[in-house]
Parts: C-alpha cells; structure tokens; sequence
C-alpha cells in the first residue's frame, strides 16, 4: 500500500510534542476530490510535554471553513506524557474519526494492557469515559497498587467529572467520586472512602517515617486548587474520619509513658489497640488529629495532637491504664517528631 513517511517531528515551542516517526496511508481514489481520505495516521515514539494540555482547547476550535482532509483513524505506539511529577507511560491507543471529522470512539492503554480507558461521544462537546485496571500501579503520586480498579464519567474541554469510582487494593476496598475543572485555574474535589485496607502496606506509601498496622475503614473529603496542575497537591485540603481495628502504633508505648515513675518522658516500644478512631485535617502539608480514641484490654486514651509541615508533634493525650484492680489516669503531652516521638506526663 503506498504510504508516506516522515521522521523526527517537532511541533510547538521547546517542543512541546516529538515524535520519532509518521506514517500515513491515503485512499487513492480521494486524491483527485475535493476531500483528501487518510486511511491512517500512525505515530510511534510521541513524547508530549505538560504544557500542551492546555493549549488544546485552542488547537481543536472549530473554525467554520470546510474540510479539506478527512482521517478515518489514528494509531499512536510508545506515547510518553511527561508531567512535572515525571513521565507517564509508555502507552498506546486509536482514535476512530467519523466522516465529519468527530471522534467516534478513542481507546488509550498502557504499553503491558493492565489500563485502559475508552472515550466515545455522549453529547456534543461531552465524551463518556470508562476506565478500567488489574494489578496496576498509580503512575503518579503514591505508588499505589491496585489489584483492580474501575472508574466511569464524562469530560468536556473545561472539566472531567469521574461520576463512581471502585477499587481493590490491600485487602481491602475504596471508593469514590471525584471532579477536575481547568477553566480558570486547576480546582479538584471529591469523596473517597475505604474499608478494611491494611495501613502496613497502605501509610508506607504516604509517609515512611510513619509505622502503624490494623485494618482502616474511612470516609474523606478532599479538595485542591491551584494556578498549575504541578501546584495542586501543595493546596491539598482533606478532611477524613477514620476507624482502625486491631492494630498497632509503633515507636510510643502510652501505658508505659502513662506509669508515674516515667519522669523524662517515654520514647520507643509500641501501642496495641482494638480500636484506634478520630477526625483527621490535611491543609497544606499540616495535619491535625482531633476527637482521637485508643482502645484495648488495658488502656483506653483520648486527645488531639497536631502534626506540623516539619512533621513536628504537638498535642495531649489522657490514658487511663488499668493497674491491677485500679485506674490510673495519666495526662501525657505528645513532643518530637513522627519519627521519634515522645510522651511525658504534663504537670497535672
């Protein structure tokens, strides 16, 4: 089939796509017509830089003159999107075009086929999405694994909306909604919920100074806003209410910071606990823990400690810890940092 091919493309300034190779496959007998007929369109090595996403409202605006091509279909292989976070891929997808040049259907995957999302028109100027992966990990931010995860909703040029999402991951499960808007500047806003994942594998990911088992059910609301999609996660806002049973709080022992010959403060060891609840804010790298509950045969404790971007401790815990027949109750005052925190009773 006769063909026509080009090599080491450049387009935009920096640039902002490259692309190793093109190879287009016309319809011969469209060559004398009016309308021109690609068959194909087939990219390989697409590297595309952040920037571009948001330029592209303006490249695929509308004109009103008439076509003078029409694609009926467009391959790209080893495509590579490279955020500030780092590159996303290598993936690979097909975008099928209708006659009047729409998009009829558009598939992109991961090079190893463990994601794929499908897009096809709902509505004018609005697209379904569907999304769906096994034994995949997060690409960007937490390297999350996900022994399955699947998502569903609808995108426009100014917003993604992700209507029900639903995921397997640590013996447990999550679910969520979650929305993108891009018209001003980057706003992102959702829900999110879990049940009996495992924070041995799960607070690693997040913070690996922190160390704590057991199995977390919550529910959170998160928000984030910024001039620039590279921004966002510094605007984080999160507001969680979590439960987690049968675990273990490592690095503090708050019976044994509770006992009153413990005058310089207690530092090591570990707390076991049946129930471990609260309410958790995250703004802006600070986190605060209120309404917090510890439970277990011997010790039951309550209090507020704060957490700051510096990952320095500050907050008061009251145990009561049972001592034979007696119960002691001890107010302790929470220093130091999540790496090597410390317990003292206060002066009370």
């Amino acid at each position: 089939v006769p063909q026509v091919m080009a090599e080491n493309i450049s387009i935009g300034h920096g640039p902002d796509i490259q692309v190793k190779s093109i190879t287009v496959v016309p319809d011969l007998f469209s060559l004398p017509e009016p309308v021109k007929v690609l068959k194909s369109i087939e990219l390989d090595g697409v590297t595309v830089a952040q920037e571009v996403f948001g330029k592209i409202p303006a490249w695929t605006k509308f004109d009103g003159a008439p076509a003078t091509i029409a694609v009926q279909r467009i391959v790209f292989r080893n495509l590579i999107l490279k955020f500030n976070q780092g590159p996303l891929g290598p993936l690979e997808g097909e975008v099928l075009l209708t006659n009047a040049g729409g998009v009829e259907q558009a598939r992109l995957q991961t090079a190893d086929g463990k994601a794929k999302l499908l897009t096809r028109p709902e509505k004018p100027d609005r697209y379904a999405l569907q999304f769906n992966a096994k034994g995949w990990k997060l690409p960007a931010g937490p390297a999350l694994f996900f022994n399955e995860l699947n998502a569903n909703g609808h995108a426009t040029q100014n917003d993604l909306l992700v209507e029900h999402l639903a995921g397997k991951l640590y013996g447990g499960s999550v679910d969520g909604n979650a929305s993108l808007n891009w018209q001003k500047d980057f706003r992102v806003k959702g829900e999110l919920g879990t049940k009996q994942v495992a924070l041995e594998k799960l607070v690693p990911l997040m913070n690996p100074e922190v160390k704590v088992s057991g199995k977390l059910d919550s529910k959170s609301a998160f928000s984030l806003r910024a001039p620039t999609a590279g921004q966002l996660m510094e605007s984080a806002r999160v507001n969680t209410d979590f439960n987690v049973k049968d675990g273990v709080i490592y690095n503090v022992d708050i019976a044994e910071a509770a006992k009153p010959m413990i005058k310089g403060g207690a530092k090591g060891g570990q707390t076991r606990f049946d129930e471990f609840s609260g309410h958790m804010v995250l703004d802006r790298g600070s986190y605060r823990f209120t309404n917090l509950k510890i439970s277990s045969g011997v010790l039951a404790a309550n209090g507020n400690v704060d957490i700051s971007p510096r990952k320095e401790l500050n907050g008061k815990i009251n145990a009561e810890v049972k001592a034979g027949v007696s119960l002691l109750s001890v107010p302790l005052a929470v220093s130091g940092t999540v790496k090597d925190p410390s317990l003292r009773p206060t002066g009370a």
